[in-house]
């Protein structure tokens, strides 16, 4: 069965996307490791932004899990692996 495509971005906030994620509230967590980023897509695909970069410690990230229950973003990156509370999309 092939799939159906729902929605598609695109944007300057991405660049060299390596790795996806998403929330309890279907939003799109990207790691950019184009440009040091991770981008959050609003779940309609109509919204973008930088949600965190260079200055948070991100390096060209490549991986991405998120932790429903207690809304914590895993980030593998160059530097070091990470964990960030995210709330409030």
């Amino acid at each position: 069965m092939p799939g159906v495509k729902i929605w598609e971005y695109k944007d300057q906030f991405i660049r060299f996307p390596r790795g996806i994620s998403v929330d309890k509230d279907s939003n799109v967590y990207i790691a950019s490791s184009g440009n040091n980023s991770i981008v959050v897509l609003l779940w309609d695909g109509k919204q973008a932004r930088t949600l965190l970069g260079e200055d948070d410690g991100i390096m060209n990230p490549f991986g991405l899990a998120f932790d429903v229950k207690n809304e914590n973003l895993l980030v593998a990156n160059y530097r070091e692996p990470a964990l960030y509370k995210i709330s409030g999309y």
